[in-house]
């Protein structure tokens, strides 16, 4: 059992791990679309996230699900964009098949992304492939810088940054307009609600000019239209004409918006995305009954009550959990406790703004929209678009590899180009003292458990130095099953370990070559 919460940071890790759980429910394959995304060089907890375009969850979960048809070509939700007066869309293309990315601010030059900002409605804001993070000149954190890794700062400077105070619990983002390089004596940062002298690694440092008001960006709205019976299809339509794909949205009996997840009768569903968690926290000071946690610094997701209670629960017949939903209840409004019912006790520490409820009826899964994904025909790289259970399409998920039989997204391949690769099952096992032979592994299902099925590819990530831009991603074919007398783990090396009795192993049998994969690129229409 996973250990519960003892403090808000702890809270916060406790809905991220949720998160890992619903990623391990939905991990299939992943059909996540767009561009590279680029990790900011600081841990700085200061950024914002944009609301999700087409082809990713709010929440950054993948979608999954079995792969059921194939359906001639045909327009695909996500391919339902235009440009506007000022804002401009980028797609990715590549073998005869492009994808909305995002859009092209033309007023500010800068890349944007719609986000629910300080006056409570949709814009466009300015993003940037490698964002800095909010400093601090003054003790009191008030008087802000931004700053990057010294080693991997942007080679043209940002104009813009984005600044949320997550002290303040259910609160939106500012955007921030830079200045001039600065170089502070001492700079500050904000670790929960303290002010304290910033001591990570060395950083270069743009000033704030100023914050630009809400009232200056291009204001979105959200667009809905039918899809099959209780589903709708989104888009957000700009106040300078443009549209954009959003998402997918249920109109009853869960109404709001929801995404592809493989439900617990095993069919693919579309299943809310605004929850609270069951995760180890109960309203009653004998640690019995339940309080679900809703998260208080997603200001697109705390102001609203969730439309559902996710519980993950083990599943004995796989390596993951399977998701199981309720009817949220009352808001609980008094103590939380932690531990269990021998062991219980206050919560040392909330999030702001984090609300809990009580658990209520079980949903069944059949009361969430069946969907199921189509692909077009086109080589070598057509659309995988979600579709309710009559055909009609929803929304364009991602590109689709007929070759390698993969769902992808634009990724960095082994020649350095950016190419449609799909992230695969993580090489967490090699066969060689050197740990350059990756090995497959497969857990061992119980007894009435249908046997499991080891994936066609493994992958492995090879980050980028300092963190300063896209991993690479390794992707190895898989081959037949072995039976290592010892495999081996990297850590601060690569060391022996002994064969793990819960998993099958496989042997890989290549590295698939990067001129395999589609090339991909990025074109402003």
């Amino acid at each position: 059992m996973p250990t519960p919460p003892t403090d808000a940071l702890a809270l916060e890790r406790a809905y991220a791990r949720a998160m890992r759980v619903l990623v391990a429910v939905t991990s299939a394959f992943v059909l996540l679309t767009g561009t590279l995304a680029l990790p900011s060089c600081s841990d700085d907890p200061s950024g914002a996230t944009a609301d999700a375009g087409a082809g990713s969850d709010g929440d950054g979960t993948p979608e999954a699900g079995p792969l059921v048809d194939a359906a001639p070509d045909a327009p695909a939700a996500a391919v339902e964009y235009r440009g506007g007066t000022r804002l401009r869309p980028i797609v990715t293309s590549g073998g005869g098949a492009k994808l909305f990315s995002r859009f092209h601010d033309t007023l500010l030059g800068v890349d944007c992304a719609y986000e629910t900002l300080l006056d409570g409605a949709r814009h466009c804001a300015p993003t940037s492939p490698l964002p800095g993070s909010v400093y601090f000149t003054d003790a009191a954190c008030t008087q802000k810088v931004v700053g990057w890794i010294a080693t991997c700062s942007p080679t043209t400077p940002d104009k813009y940054a984005q600044y949320m105070n997550s002290t303040l619990g259910c609160t939106a983002p500012e955007i921030l307009e830079l200045g001039a390089a600065s170089t502070p004596a001492t700079t500050y940062e904000k670790q929960g609600g303290t002010c304290m002298p910033y001591a990570g690694s060395a950083l270069t440092y743009r000033s704030v000019a100023r914050t630009v008001p809400p009232s200056e960006l291009v204001t979105g709205t959200v667009a809905r239209e039918p899809r099959g019976k209780q589903l709708f299809a989104t888009y957000i339509d700009g106040t300078d004409g443009s549209r954009q794909p959003f998402g997918i949205e249920d109109g009853a009996p869960h109404a709001g918006p929801c995404d592809a997840t493989n439900a617990g009768d095993g069919a693919l569903r579309c299943t809310p995305t605004k929850l609270a968690f069951i995760e180890l926290l109960y309203s009653d000071t004998t640690c019995t009954t339940d309080a679900a946690y809703q998260p208080g610094y997603s200001s697109d997701q705390c102001a609203l009550a969730p439309v559902a209670i996710l519980e993950s629960v083990p599943n004995t017949c796989a390596s993951f959990y399977t998701p199981k939903y309720y009817e949220p209840g009352p808001k609980v409004t008094g103590t939380i406790y932690q531990g269990s019912p021998g062991s219980c006790s206050p919560l040392a520490g909330q999030s702001a703004g984090s609300t809990f409820f009580s658990k209520g009826a079980a949903i069944p899964d059949t009361s969430f929209a069946a969907l199921k994904h189509v692909q077009s025909t086109g080589t070598p790289l057509a659309i995988d678009s979600l579709a309710v259970d009559t055909g009609e399409k929803v929304r364009a998920s991602s590109f689709w590899d007929p070759v390698h039989a993969f769902a992808c997204t634009s990724s960095k391949a082994t020649d350095g180009k950016t190419r449609c690769a799909s992230r695969q099952a993580d090489a967490q096992s090699f066969a060689d003292a050197a740990c350059t032979q990756p090995l497959a592994t497969v857990p061992r299902v119980g007894a009435g458990c249908a046997a499991a099925v080891p994936p066609s590819y493994v992958s492995i990530d090879e980050p980028a130095a300092n963190d300063c831009g896209p991993s690479t991603l390794h992707l190895w074919h898989v081959g037949a099953k072995v039976s290592p007398a010892q495999v081996y783990q990297q850590g601060s090396g690569c060391s022996a370990s002994s064969p793990n009795a819960g998993v099958d192993y496989y042997a890989t049998t290549g590295e698939v070559p990067a001129a395999e994969l589609v090339e991909l690129t990025e074109v402003t229409e």
